[in-house]
């Protein structure tokens, strides 16, 4: 993982990925739990989330509808954006992302995650949302299928803190939840860098 501060995503880069998201990506996700929020609030929520289904989507190589499913974040989501458990490599992967700009990904951020990951890990799912309720048996059946459990962090900002990954080594290191040998030690990052090389293969290709 980096080290200190990074640069963010360019602004060209994050208008091109705005746009993307609003066209391809927001109409799969999963309808918004709570709809009395103003709309700027909600349309600010549906990219945040997307965000979530587009790094699924370039991470797994997996297709943007099934990677919009795999989207749990809400207004109340306890840390967790997106879930997806890949059958070929048997591993379940944990995302919280941050769709912010001029923000690192910090200490609370990672503090929220590293909760809403103990619960999940304890399969406490009255602590979540229904995007999370509605899939118990599914999420039952990975806990045990699963060989390996990954944590992602992914940021448009200007990168993960030191004090970030502190938070979450707590976590990956510690033995109370029983999930050492599966919960693997380096949370995967993608961030700015990864980013603009996905979208320039994009044009590249297109």
């Amino acid at each position: 993982m980096g080290v200190g501060v990074m640069a963010a995503l360019p602004a060209n880069f994050l208008c091109i990925l705005t746009k993307k998201l609003g066209a391809d990506f927001v109409p799969h996700l999963p309808e918004l739990i709570n709809k009395d929020r103003p709309k700027a609030d909600q349309d600010k929520k549906q990219l945040s989330r997307a965000f979530s289904a587009f790094v699924i989507h370039k991470m797994l190589n997996i297709g943007i509808a099934v990677a919009a499913r795999s989207v749990v974040d809400d207004f109340d989501d306890n840390g967790i954006d997106a879930i997806y458990y890949d059958t070929k490599s048997k591993t379940l992967f944990l995302l919280q992302t941050k769709y912010m700009e001029g923000r690192q990904f910090d200490e609370p951020d990672a503090i929220r995650f590293r909760n809403g990951v103990e619960w999940l890990l304890a399969q406490k799912y009255t602590r979540f949302n229904v995007n999370v309720q509605t899939r118990k048996a599914e999420l039952d059946d990975a806990f045990d299928e699963a060989e390996q459990i990954k944590l992602v962090v992914a940021y448009i900002g200007s990168g993960f803190s030191v004090h970030a990954k502190a938070a979450l080594k707590a976590l990956t290191e510690d033995e109370e939840h029983h999930e050492v040998g599966r919960l693997q030690a380096d949370v995967e990052e993608y961030g700015p860098e990864r980013i603009q090389a996905d979208l320039l293969a994009e044009q590249s290709v297109g």
